[in-house]
């Protein structure tokens, strides 16, 4: 099964290659859609925290760096140690081999020193002459020695030039993306505030058409209402029906009523006179 997918894989490759450019650049115009797609749908929030975790790294980063180029200085200043010291040990050689070839020059004896049980002795002339051609060839093999040490320390003092200034471009790099990062964060912050205001003024926009719609409605109840009491105004009384008798005890009543009111109205009158 397995394969019968690779060969089918394989297939498929060898159609793509047949095909030619234009599927392929047809491939890769989709996948930059689709990237930019997703990278559209990416919260703002979202993304200022993948930057910010991002220059994260850049200070450990930066630290080892540091660190190397530290480390690299102290091998500087013990190879620059070590350039010195063959230095003077060459000034003393030289001055070994003009001292010998001056002796040679005007002298027919010759008593040194011996370096190894440090009393003087007698030397021929062919034994300081094959002494001092030891020592000016050994002269001249330090010599090229040196060169080569003073060529590679200028090499390296050039190279860690050029680290110190790309860790002073690192360090002001990092601080530049830091400073951007701080202003995008209150760039998405203040568009938060804004987009709440937003929706602020859209709720007070909703709460104020409801309230204009209220007052309309209850205007037209008021016109409704006034127009049903004019319209009551305007309907004729209804007439009288002789042939419909009211209470035929009111009269009554009222008779009784008022003729004991007229007694007490005629002594009350009559009181008054006198």
């Amino acid at each position: 099964m397995c394969k019968k997918l690779w060969v089918a894989a394989l297939a498929v490759g060898v159609g793509l290659l047949i095909v030619g450019t234009p599927v392929l650049g047809y491939l890769t115009v989709a996948w930059e859609k689709a990237r930019c797609g997703l990278e559209q749908s990416v919260p703002p929030e979202v993304e200022l925290q993948r930057l910010q975790s991002e220059h994260k790294k850049l200070g450990p980063e930066i630290k080892n760096y540091k660190r190397a180029i530290i480390e690299e200085q102290v091998a500087l200043e013990r190879m620059q140690k070590d350039v010195r010291d063959q230095e003077a040990r060459m000034d003393k050689q030289k001055a070994d081999i003009l001292t010998l070839k001056h002796d040679l020059e005007n002298n027919s004896t010759f008593v040194y020193v011996d370096a190894n049980t440090g009393a003087s002795r007698s030397y021929t002339k062919a034994q300081v002459e094959a002494d001092l051609q030891r020592k000016f060839d050994g002269y001249k093999i330090a010599e090229r020695a040196l060169e080569s040490k003073k060529a590679t320390l200028a090499a390296k003092e050039k190279s860690l030039e050029a680290a110190q200034a790309q860790l002073g471009a690192m360090q002001a790099e990092e601080e530049r993306l830091g400073l951007q990062i701080q202003e995008l964060d209150a760039k998405i912050k203040e568009l938060n505030a804004a987009k709440a205001a937003s929706d602020m003024a859209i709720d007070n926009s909703r709460s104020s058409k409801i309230k204009a719609d209220l007052d309309k409605l209850n205007q037209r109840l008021d016109v409704e209402k006034r127009v049903l009491q004019e319209e009551a105004k305007d309907k004729p009384s209804g007439s009288i029906d002789p042939s419909k008798k009211g209470n035929p005890d009111l009269l009554k009543s009222i008779d009784d009523h008022f003729s004991n009111g007229k007694d007490s109205v005629k002594k009350e009158s009559g009181n008054v006179k006198e």
